[in-house]
């Protein structure tokens, strides 16, 4: 779709995009999806995967400024048993973390806090990334 703000969708790239997570861990928890429809790394191109890490490169440096992140979680769950919630399409999770900021609420009260609203989110990660990007 077209429709980039109602899609969470901050940054388009040749290969893939970068879009908020529905249901994020933290504010400001982005992924970058590969436009093909693959399962696997190795099923997606060389230029795809070297994209891929150039935009995770640039990512990272853009939400910690953006969200004064002090550090990264990156990973990509791999199929159904390694977690991945569309397994036919693979994606790789920025997770922005701050010291302190892991706690058992989750777990004890099945409740998930999330300390910024999407939209609030978005706002703040397309700005970061636009004035990033303008002058690349």
């Amino acid at each position: 779709q077209d429709n980039d703000e109602k899609n969470f969708i901050v940054k388009r790239f040749t290969h893939c995009a970068v879009l908020l997570n529905l249901y994020p861990y933290n504010a400001g928890h982005v992924m970058i999806l590969p436009l093909e429809h693959k399962a696997q790394l190795h099923d997606l191109r060389h230029e795809v995967r070297a994209e891929i890490m150039e935009v995770l490169t640039t990512v990272m440096p853009v939400v910690e400024r953006a969200m004064d992140a002090q550090g990264f979680n990156v990973g990509i769950n791999l199929g159904i048993a390694g977690g991945g919630g569309i397994p036919s399409h693979l994606h790789v999770h920025v997770l922005p973390r701050w010291r302190g900021d892991t706690n058992f609420l989750e777990t004890l009260s099945n409740t998930k806090v999330v300390s910024s609203a999407l939209e609030q989110t978005y706002q703040k990660l397309k700005k970061a990334f636009d004035e990033t990007f303008k002058t690349i």
